[in-house]
């Protein structure tokens, strides 16, 4: 996943905007989805953001997937969790199963807090599928950003790969011994 996003922003076409630019977009859908109504603003936010993603960014759609399977899925499980309530069922609840119960206003809160957190996934994968890390460093370090901040960010950064690397070896040695 990491490799393909990373892959992705070296690549992509958007990579000559400046990076202050797609920053601004990527973040005013972000802000728009946490700040207008859920409904319609979350899903007009992610179409918003997928068009622009697949259309002028011409990112493809597979590493659009590839980037969003794993935060949809946390995703998922967070708002099904809000969705259920645990302890007595309101009178109006739609189903209870012993002390886990369901009513339109968790049902809501749920939906909401789905739709907010796929758009704000769907904005933040724009800007990490047009815009290296390199890039977003060097930004962050120009506009004032301490730089030790942007030391502890790169060396994060660079460690995501050594773990990759090393989960790859392992892996290998695996298969090797079976």
């Amino acid at each position: 996943m990491i490799i393909a996003l990373d892959d992705a922003a070296w690549t992509a076409p958007w990579r000559q905007i400046r990076v202050g630019d797609k920053l601004l977009l990527s973040m005013g859908l972000v802000v728009t989805a946490l700040v207008a109504p859920a409904w319609p603003a979350a899903p007009l936010v992610a179409l918003a953001a997928v068009a622009l993603t697949l259309a002028p960014a011409r990112i493809p759609a597979r590493v659009l997937a590839i980037g969003c399977a794993a935060p949809l899925t946390f995703i998922t499980i967070s708002a099904a969790s809000v969705a259920i309530q645990v302890g007595p069922a309101p009178a109006d609840a739609w189903f209870a199963l012993g002390p886990i119960s369901m009513d339109a206003t968790t049902a809501a809160t749920g939906l909401a807090v789905f739709g907010r957190s796929a758009a704000g996934t769907l904005a933040i994968l724009l800007l990490a599928t047009t815009t290296p890390m390199v890039d977003l460093l060097g930004w962050a370090r120009q506009r004032g950003v301490p730089g030790p901040l942007v030391e502890v960010a790169s060396l994060i950064y660079r460690l995501l790969f050594v773990l990759l690397d090393t989960a790859l070896a392992m892996h290998v040695a695996q298969v090797a011994r079976l």
